[in-house]
């Protein structure tokens, strides 16, 4: 074993991203090297021993009751010099002080006779490897210490880059459960939304609009009771009223569309778009809707509908555009939406932030509401060139 042996090892230990696949290969070099017992000791954050990992050449039932704490005389000293070295080296010094009984029992018996020290590079303890005898009780070369020095240089710069995996790899499992999180945040409150309107359209139906009509009714009854059918004063009163009623009840439709619980979304929006159009004659409104009956659920259609309803609210207010296009179709992967207007355009942002930063909130709301159920949403548009607002919304698996 020489130079070539430690090039090809180093490359070789590069590649391991487990710490059993290290241990084993250590052990091997280890077996290679003609030595009939080998320990792998770790050391683990916030503990004060060294345990036991992998081994060859020991019964099992003993190397259970292998473990060593780091404060013992002979690991403190094997950490200071920072190579490899003989049992008997590290016991006979100067300032010797005598080793733990659990250190002792291992050197009194022969078990260990060489000792490996997996050291960071600030010279933190990683691990040990303790070797016992050789086959043959063969004595070790020159060229043979230095292979044990570079293996457990080689070995510990291998461990760090093992933690440092480990390290990052709970950093992102972290990071991944803190964006499943914040998507089901996301879920909850765009859902939380929908549920407000949705009551607050049924207050408006049952409450204000329920008694706009109890009072018109009231007020009819009393013109009779004092004959007073021909007055326009009352008339106009019960006009206002009636006018009154009828923006709520237009309100109510916007926050809870009946057509979508009844005939699905492709009618909800044809529905939509005819009465818009009927209000806004100077804009042409042309849709071209698909069915997608039995690709979504009825929050993902609702979902849509708010997309395509905030996008339509936008180009009738802002664009200035005399021309609409909605789109409605299904892929094999997903549905899709399409609000495109000849209008004035813009720039639009790089990220769906900056609208709200501009005070654009319907557009984050449209794009929170794609990405609450996995979807997405584009808009496109330059200056002089019109807009597209593209929602993607993945179909049910049972669709």
């Amino acid at each position: 074993m020489g130079g070539s042996f430690i090039q090809q090892n180093s490359r070789y230990l590069s590649g391991f991203i487990r710490l059993d696949d290290l241990a084993q290969n250590l052990l091997q070099n280890a077996q290679n090297m003609r030595f009939e017992k080998a320990i792998l000791f770790r050391s683990e954050n916030g503990d004060d021993e060294l345990h036991p990992y992998s081994f060859f050449g020991y019964p099992p039932e003993l190397v259970k009751s292998f473990s060593v704490p780091l404060k013992d005389p002979i690991i403190q000293r094997l950490i200071l010099g920072g190579k490899p070295c003989t049992i008997q080296h590290l016991m006979f010094t100067p300032d010797y002080v005598e080793a733990t009984p659990e250190m002792q029992a291992l050197i009194d018996d022969g078990q260990v006779r060489i000792l490996l020290p997996l050291l960071t590079r600030n010279n933190k303890l990683l691990g040990v490897l303790a070797l016992g005898p050789r086959q043959s009780n063969e004595t070790l070369a020159r060229e043979d210490w230095d292979i044990l020095d570079t293996l457990a240089d080689q070995t510990s710069l291998a461990i760090e880059n093992i933690h440092l995996v480990e390290t990052l790899q709970q950093q992102l499992d972290v990071m991944r459960q803190i964006q499943q999180e914040l998507h089901e945040t996301k879920w909850r409150l765009a859902d939380s939304r929908e549920q407000e309107r949705l009551e607050l359209a049924r207050l408006l139906h049952d409450g204000p609009i329920q008694d706009i009509y109890g009072v018109v009714y009231q007020l009819e009854i009393w013109r009779k009771i004092n004959r007073l059918e021909d007055d326009s004063g009352l008339r106009l009163v019960e006009d206002s009223l009636m006018d009154i009623e009828k923006k709520l009840r237009v309100l109510s439709t916007e926050l809870r569309p009946p057509a979508l619980e009844t005939f699905g979304l492709v009618r909800a929006i044809r529905s939509h778009a005819r009465q818009l159009q009927e209000k806004n004659p100077e804009v042409e409104i042309k849709t071209d809707l698909n069915t997608t009956k039995e690709m979504l659920s009825v929050k993902k259609k609702l979902a849509l509908f708010r997309i395509y309803q905030e996008s339509i609210r936008n180009v009738i207010r802002h664009a200035d555009a005399d021309f609409i296009w909605v789109r409605l179709y299904g892929k094999s992967e997903c549905v899709v939406l399409e609000v495109e207007d000849n209008g004035r355009g813009y720039e639009p942002p790089s990220k769906w932030m900056e609208f709200a930063r501009q005070g654009h909130f319907g557009i984050l709301g449209m794009a929170e509401r794609a990405e609450s159920f996995d979807g997405r949403l584009e808009v496109i548009s330059k200056p002089g060139q019109g807009t597209l607002v593209r929602a993607f919304i993945p179909v049910d698996e049972s669709g």
